[in-house]
């Protein structure tokens, strides 16, 4: 296996597939809406649309917007352990959160996290190859923004479900937490540290008197 550098970015699995499951959707409607405008707008076939023609292009943008979207989309959205917090990154949304605020780190198997039972028809497709993975649990002492709003740029399944936490699902947890785990000790080390300070010893004391 390659050793990996403390700077290393870990892609959230479950962001890749939620985005790759609306690519080809999209891209079919973008290619299908352009083509109809394209046609109406150049040509007079099919002219019953041709007044739709600035809502075929609008909507044929938007559907060619939101496939590159998804395409491009999962490259930025990985988890990343700094000197001094984790770095958890969607397209749209960067989440810092300090060592500080980070209780405890676990191994968590997310079929029994999330069973499948448990799950609709659409969110068994989506978490299928998942429900026998570990991911990497991550208790908060405090959720550092409030929660509907990590869902809403995280989605549901990268939260835990019963107390301040993520859940984040990488396809190598192991290195992934050996590398927050190195983080964090080294953090608290460099804190603890600061906080002894040099000290002041019997010798010192007894010097400063003769001066």
């Amino acid at each position: 296996m390659t050793k990996r550098r403390s700077t290393d970015k870990f892609p959230l699995a479950l962001y890749g597939r939620s985005a790759a499951r609306y690519r080809s959707k999209s891209f079919m409607i973008s290619i299908a809406m352009l083509g109809l405008w394209f046609i109406t707008y150049t040509t007079e076939f099919l002219p019953r649309l041709a007044p739709l023609n600035r809502w075929m292009l609008a909507g044929g943008l938007v559907a060619a917007l939101y496939w590159t979207y998804t395409t491009i989309g999962p490259r930025f959205a990985f988890a990343r352990a700094r000197e001094d917090h984790l770095w958890v990154q969607t397209p749209l949304y960067r989440l810092k959160i300090s060592y500080r605020r980070i209780q405890n780190t676990r191994p968590v198997q997310f079929g029994k996290l999330y069973p499948a039972s448990d799950r609709s028809r659409s969110e068994r497709r989506l978490l299928k190859p998942y429900f026998s993975s570990t991911a990497l649990g991550i208790d908060l002492r405090s959720w550092p923004i409030h929660p509907l709003i990590l869902r809403v740029f995280f989605g549901k399944f990268s939260l835990a479900p019963d107390q301040p936490g993520l859940v984040l699902l990488v396809n190598d947890w192991m290195s992934f937490s050996n590398q927050l785990s190195t983080a964090m000790d080294r953090w608290r080390a460099s804190r603890s540290d600061r906080q002894e300070g040099p000290g002041i010893g019997v010798a010192d004391i007894l010097r400063s008197g003769h001066d």
